[in-house]
C-alpha cells in the first residue's frame, strides 16, 4: 500500500504549458514502425559535444550542472526506448490526454486519488513545464497537496543539480517524513 504519491517533473498531459515534446508531434506517427529507439546510443554519441544548446536545456538548465556532469547524463542516463513506450507517452498530445496502453485515460483518474501529493516542478522545465505539472496537481482533489515550483532548475537538474541537494531534496524528505 502506499501512504502518499511524490512526483518530479512529470505531468498527465504536456500540451499544458508548452512542452517542447510538442514540436516532435509529427514523428510520433513513424512510432508504430519502431521495435525500439535508439535514444541511447546517439546520447552516448552526443555527450562529448554537449553545450548550453537547444537539446541541453530541453534536458537541464545548463548553468546548474557542471559540465562533467552534463557529459554524464548524455553518456549515461539514456538507453533505448520501447517504441510502444514511445506511442503510449505521445498520447499526452492527444486531446483527451495519457492514456495507458489498457485504454484508461488518466487525467479522468486523477480525481480519485486519496493520497496525500507533493509535486514537484523546475520553473525552467522544457519537457515538463510547471503549467503542466500544475494542471496535474490541479486535477488532484485531495486536501493533503503541495506544489513546489524550484526556481532555476530544468528537468534533469530537478533530481541532479547541487541547488537540488539544497532546496529539491528537503521539500520532499519533509513531506515523506510527514506523510
Amino acid at each position: 500500500r502506499l501512504a502518499s504519491v511524490t512526483t518530479v517533473g512529470s505531468a498527465i498531459d504536456y500540451k499544458k504549458g508548452g512542452s517542447h515534446f510538442g514540436r516532435l508531434r509529427r514523428a510520433m506517427s513513424l512510432l508504430r514502425l519502431l521495435h525500439a529507439a535508439p535514444f541511447g546510443t546517439f546520447a552516448r554519441a552526443y555527450a562529448p559535444f554537449a553545450r548550453d544548446r537547444f537539446v541541453d536545456d530541453f534536458m537541464y538548465a545548463p548553468e546548474m550542472l557542471e559540465p562533467l556532469m552534463r557529459r554524464a547524463i548524455w553518456a549515461s542516463a539514456f538507453t533505448w526506448i520501447s517504441g510502444r513506450v514511445l506511442l503510449e507517452l505521445s498520447t499526452t498530445f492527444e486531446p483527451r490526454g495519457f492514456r495507458g496502453r489498457d485504454g484508461v485515460l488518466w487525467e479522468r483518474e486523477l480525481p480519485k486519488i486519496a493520497l496525500p501529493l507533493l509535486v514537484v516542478a523546475g520553473s525552467r522545465d522544457l519537457q515538463c513545464p510547471p503549467l503542466a505539472a500544475r494542471a496535474t496537481f490541479d486535477a488532484v482533489r485531495v486536501l493533503d497537496k503541495r506544489f513546489v515550483l524550484a526556481e532555476g532548475l530544468g528537468h534533469f537538474d530537478l533530481l541532479l543539480s547541487r541547488k537540488a541537494e539544497r532546496e529539491v531534496f528537503p521539500a520532499i524528505s519533509s513531506f515523506l517524513e510527514r506523510s
